[in-house]
């Protein structure tokens, strides 16, 4: 389970400010996250993952308190229970599309063996991209660099993940087309997705859409 109580966040004095008295989002649920560019949507993800720290009130992801604990406890929940996936794909350009898939394992000093060799082959070919392994980012499209984010979020089999709006630089076509497999992959994990989106047209794809502008934000 997701739970946010009393949750005030800003990032300057002045500037915008993310109040969120109550959230609550039960485990396997696929949930939209709405609201206009600036409401606070990747603010919020942010703080779900552990990435911000709020300055009132506490998040529980997976029955654990994630604010108010060290970086290195942050980080290493986010590494061992979360799966992100960016706007902007965030692969590692020096990296083949295999080693990009295992980065969050590296990253949580899991050893690489057989096993998660075969995790990634297998995710790779559930998003067909079978034969790309050795490839670089740059040599890929854009919707198969999304792909390549959605199986590296989804490697270390995590218990949510958190997608800021990884359909927004692809065309409607390609965005459903990725919206499907993601959604068909955390299905068969049974995790919790959260997507911030701005695409109307894929709303009917989620059990539930929440409209961040209700919780409240400020600026100034």
């Amino acid at each position: 389970m997701i739970r946010l109580k009393d949750i005030r966040f800003g990032y300057a004095p002045g500037s915008f400010s993310l109040d969120v008295p109550s959230f609550q989002v039960e485990p396997s649920r696929h949930v939209a996250l709405i609201g206009p560019s600036g409401s606070g949507k990747s603010t919020l993800l942010n703080l779900l993952a552990g990435i911000l720290e709020p300055h009132k009130g506490t998040v529980h992801v997976g029955g654990r308190k994630v604010n108010g604990q060290s970086d290195a406890a942050r980080r290493a929940f986010r590494l061992q229970h979360v799966g992100m996936i960016f706007q902007s794909f965030a692969l590692l350009p020096y990296l083949t599309v295999q080693d990009n898939v295992l980065v969050p394992l590296r990253l949580g000093g899991q050893t690489i063996n057989q096993d998660a060799h075969t995790r990634t082959q297998t995710l790779l070919k559930a998003v067909g991209l079978s034969g790309l392994e050795a490839r670089h980012p740059g040599q890929l499209s854009q919707g198969e660099q999304q792909r390549v984010a959605i199986c590296r979020a989804l490697i270390n089999q995590p218990e949510v993940v958190l997608a800021d709006e990884p359909t927004g630089n692809l065309d409607h076509d390609n965005a459903t087309s990725v919206l499907d497999l993601m959604i068909e992959q955390v299905k068969q994990s049974g995790a919790t997705l959260i997507m911030s989106t701005h695409d109307r047209a894929l709303f009917s794809t989620f059990d539930e859409v929440i409209d961040i502008t209700s919780f409240g934000g400020r600026n100034g």
